[in-house]
């Protein structure tokens, strides 16, 4: 009888931590399904669509935004629901923004006309979080977060993420025409597909040589040696990598954007500077190259300005880093008890009996 009260099954499954890599179906449904805007969300929303829609069209340089707050204030679950928005899949039959828009107050007219306009602008979001991305190590290198980017934008593409000089390889291939003329050969020569194959090269560097010879019309001698070259001149660098954005922002639609979403940017930087110039001229380059047509948006503990301490002498590089992120979304707990009434104990509308 008293589960029977509740507008919700008691018996779902819910998350008792949002993670980014949680991307079944059936979780983004339920989550943005179940999200509850409170008071203060609505004026995050408000802030984050009011400067997203009207920069569609146009060449901006505001492409960054910091979400920030304290375990548990709801961070990570916004970024996600924001990745959900923009993309707006079909999960379940319904388009994701779509459901989401129905759950605006039906007077805020403001906030539902900026949706709706963001929702026009084909999008696509890469969500991950940094830590679980980068690998091991990696974070004493200066391009730490460079590098974490160019992975998952070549994870979206469908190259190798692993190995960047393989995953340039690829995209070489794929510019030229040759890339599924190349992966068929190998998994003619080979019985598996490159996907498979390519987490062995070494071991298929015979079948590699003659799929490359196949189709580039050169030697095996040749072909043998393209690999290992590609390896030992592989450079990352900051212009590259948006350069390779902004050619594939170019594949697709007119107001085309895409989205990078990183989770726990300001636990993965610490107080190491370098690695918050590099995600900040990231963020520049960005919005140079792409014309405002590549976005980040970035979680964090604590606001941008108190990332180092205050008396450091390096605030004067994050005076710098703050102008980058023009919308700051700093969240609070206090909004939990209105979270867990709407959320877990919605009840069902009673009948009254006569």
């Amino acid at each position: 009888m008293i589960e029977k009260l509740f507008k919700k099954d008691i018996h779902r499954n819910i998350e008792g931590v949002i993670k980014a890599d949680n991307l079944t179906d059936e979780a983004i449904f339920q989550e943005v399904d179940e999200y509850v805007i409170t008071n203060d969300l609505n004026k995050k929303f408000d802030d984050f669509f009011a400067e997203y829609s009207s920069s569609i069209g146009k060449d901006t340089q505001n492409v960054g935004v910091w979400i920030s707050g304290h375990f548990g204030s709801g961070k990570s679950h916004l970024l996600k629901i924001l990745s959900y928005i923009l993309t707006n899949e079909r999960k379940h039959s319904d388009l994701i923004g779509e459901l989401f828009v129905e759950k605006i107050d039906p007077d805020d007219f403001e906030l539902k006309s900026n949706i709706e306009k963001a929702l026009k602008a084909p999008s696509e979001t890469i969500l991950f979080n940094i830590d679980q991305k980068s690998d091991i190590g990696s974070k004493a290198q200066d391009d730490a977060i460079l590098s974490v980017f160019m992975k998952v934008f070549n994870e979206l593409r469908g190259y190798y993420p692993k190995f960047g000089y393989i995953a340039k390889f690829e995209s070489d291939l794929d510019k030229r025409g040759k890339f599924e003329a190349f992966k068929s050969k190998f998994k003619e020569l080979s019985g598996e597909s490159w996907e498979s194959g390519r987490e062995t090269i070494f071991l298929e560097s015979d079948n590699l040589a003659k799929a490359i010879s196949s189709v580039d019309d050169i030697s095996e001698v040749s072909a043998s040696d393209l690999i290992d070259k590609y390896e030992s001149n592989y450079t990352l660098s900051i212009e590259e990598f948006a350069n390779d954005v902004k050619e594939y922002i170019r594949t697709k639609d007119k107001d085309f954007r895409l989205v990078f979403c990183v989770d726990e940017v300001g636990q993965y930087i610490g107080d190491n500077t370098k690695l918050m110039l590099n995600l900040q001229t990231i963020i520049e380059t960005l919005a140079t190259v792409c014309g405002g047509q590549a976005w980040v948006i970035v979680t964090s503990q604590a606001t941008v300005g108190t990332l180092v301490n205050a008396s450091s002498q390096m605030q004067n590089d994050f005076s710098k880093i703050m102008g980058r992120f023009k919308v700051k979304l700093n969240l609070t707990s206090e909004n939990a008890n209105e979270v867990i009434q709407k959320r877990l104990l919605e009840k069902r509308i009673q009948q009254k009996k006569i």
